[in-house]
């Protein structure tokens, strides 16, 4: 039997309801680009850090980006921060005369409107912009209620500023003006805090959770700006929607809710059309009524390849901090014929020495920004601003601000994992795994490969660096036992941490007194003496028939199986560049038969 992967279509499809193929040929994914050339599986840039609290005393997490007057600008915690004219121009803290100070990153927004900038703290709409520049900032209205989220949005039909506090929407005109009553404002009916909005030319739709009803779901309400209630309400199948985005080619919405569901406006309701891999258990902090959920108000970006980008905390709701197996944080692409599939890992470098490829578990997700602007700049990079919280190490957190390398220069790594292969019979002896390629442009690159038969739930613990190669963790955390025996696998990936977005293996493990020291295949640059934490699993690393060397373009990578019913496979890339997978041949021989 030969298999092709992916299909001869050449589309990469990460179903995310299904382990199986080929209902999908893609069960998880981390750091890949399946956009830029469509057809062929890359490595995506690398999201890099531009400025976080140690260059920042005071930044909290950035939950809005906005450019004015010539400057990025972020809203992060209590304070505003400046850029400069290009993404990649770190950020200062605002130092304008009357600069707020009581920003809230549960609860804040910035918008552009009327020449001027707009935020809101826990407690008011302030502003800042003039025809002398970007000089004095100014209370606008001090009667927001604190702890609500306060966003922010532009309607271009009236001409008019939108702000929300709690279940009602304001409103103020060209002279600032408020309308907290009578014409363009809206009171939404009881239980319905509201979570997000976004504007079309025509209308402000606002994403709802329902609050103090504990049977009610949330709802998704058009309003045309003006009128005293709503035009239309759509209910959603969760407790609430958290994001909403506009495609910008149809001018429809597209809202994030609840259950990490996507759904589309079809012109009578909202309809399904991708899901991140949440399963049973439900994204973290489902029933907080601030931003600090899975996915905040403004983490969810429409972009020029007419795909969705969101920027996600992966942590489940169970309370005991667990996460999915396939369900990495930060970045996921939707295309409508692929799906979601992860992108964008959160990693540590601003620049030089490398100290970890990917975070997979974060603190909290902020917001995303399309930053990809015309500059003749000198040394300029970067499309997307990005905010979040991210683990320096097992336990420490820092807040930052990331933009992505899109001169594409820094070496990364991604990887992704097949559906369930199965034989046509009862069995299969499965033989090879055939690989394509673009030749090796840097002499680091590297193509690996691991399988496994059986699925066994993954393991995690803290562990502690000794050296590059090698680290301790407690036995009462993981029995390393059971990973590094012949056959088991032995894989030790980093979630958190220097390391972080390493899969590596076990090549000797010893116990002394409770306390493992554990050598593993593969220098981890960057890694001296923090703790990290690492998810211990079984797979098993193939070894090519040849070596994967340039020139070569095509490799094979040999099973050492016996009858098993079914195989899945798990491709692992480190590029410096634009490499590029173009496809697998896998082979097998039926050798169990109903007959």
């Amino acid at each position: 039997m030969k298999i092709p992967f992916p299909q001869s279509n050449k589309a990469y499809v990460q179903n995310n309801r299904s382990n199986v193929f080929p209902k999908g040929n893609l069960w998880s994914t981390l750091g890949m680009d399946f956009q830029s050339n469509l057809g062929v599986a890359r490595v995506a840039p690398r999201l890099r850090i531009n400025s976080q609290v140690s260059d920042l005393a005071n930044l909290g997490v950035p939950v809005a980006f906005k450019y004015f007057d010539g400057k990025f600008r972020t809203v992060a915690g209590a304070r505003v921060f400046n850029g400069g004219d290009t993404p990649n121009a770190v950020f200062t803290q605002d130092a304008a005369a009357g600069t707020p100070t009581t920003c809230s990153s549960d609860t804040a927004d910035m918008e552009v409107f009327n020449g001027k900038l707009y935020v809101t703290t826990q407690t008011s709409l302030v502003v800042n912009g003039s025809a002398g520049g970007f000089t004095t900032w100014s209370n606008v209205d001090a009667g927001l209620t604190t702890g609500l989220p306060h966003i922010i949005r532009y309607l271009p039909k009236y001409n008019r500023l939108y702000y929300t506090n709690g279940t009602s929407i304001r409103s103020i005109n060209t002279a600032g003006t408020v309308a907290s009553a009578g014409d363009y404002f809206l009171d939404l009916p009881f239980g319905n805090l509201i979570t997000s909005m976004e504007v079309t030319a025509d209308a402000i739709w606002v994403g709802t959770q329902s609050r103090d009803v504990a049977d009610m779901n949330g709802n998704i309400f058009r309003w045309d700006g003006i009128s005293a209630q709503a035009d239309d309400v759509y209910p959603v199948q969760g407790k609430g929607v958290y994001a909403i985005a506009i495609n910008d080619d149809t001018g429809l919405p597209h809202v994030m809710d609840s259950a990490g569901i996507l759904s589309a406006f079809n012109g009578s309701g909202f309809a399904e059309v991708g899901r991140l891999p949440y399963t049973n258990i439900l994204p973290h902090n489902d029933d907080g009524f601030v931003s600090n959920k899975f996915i905040h108000p403004n983490g969810l970006i429409y972009t020029e390849n007419d795909t969705f980008l969101a920027f996600i905390n992966n942590l489940n709701s169970d309370n005991s901090g667990t996460i999915n197996e396939n369900l990495p944080s930060g970045g996921w692409e939707w295309s409508g014929e692929g799906n979601f599939t992860h992108k964008y890992p959160f990693t540590y470098n601003a620049g030089g020495s490398i100290t970890d490829f990917g975070q997979n578990r974060i603190l909290r997700a902020g917001a995303v920004f399309n930053a990809n602007k015309p500059s003749t700049t000198s040394g300029r990079f970067g499309t997307i601003l990005v905010g979040a919280a991210i683990y320096t190490d097992a336990t420490t957190t820092t807040n930052a601000i990331f933009v992505d390398d899109s001169l594409n220069e820094m070496q990364k790594r991604g990887y992704m994992v097949s559906t369930w292969f199965e034989s046509d019979e009862i069995a299969d002896s499965w033989d090879s795994w055939w690989v394509s390629y673009r030749r090796f442009l840097d002499l680091y690159d590297n193509i690996t490969v691991k399988y496994r038969n059986v699925e066994e739930a993954p393991v995690e613990g803290t562990i502690t660096w000794v050296n590059t190669t090698s680290f301790t963790i407690l036995n009462s955390a993981v029995d390393v036992s059971q990973y590094w025996t012949s056959g088991t696998g032995g894989e030790v990936e980093i979630l958190r941490g220097t390391g972080g977005g390493s899969c590596v293996h076990i090549t000797n493990a010893v116990n002394n007194a409770g306390t493992w020291t554990v050598t593993i295949d593969e220098v981890v640059t960057g890694v001296t003496t923090g703790t990290a934490t690492a998810r211990f699993q079984k797979w098993i690393k193939l070894f090519p028939t040849e070596a994967l060397t340039t020139p070569r373009n095509w490799g094979q990578f040999a099973f050492d199986t016996n009858s098993e019913p079914r195989i899945q496979v798990k491709v692992c890339f480190t590029y410096t560049g634009v490499g590029e997978f173009y496809k697998a041949i896998l082979t097998s021989n039926e050798n169990i038969k109903t007959k």
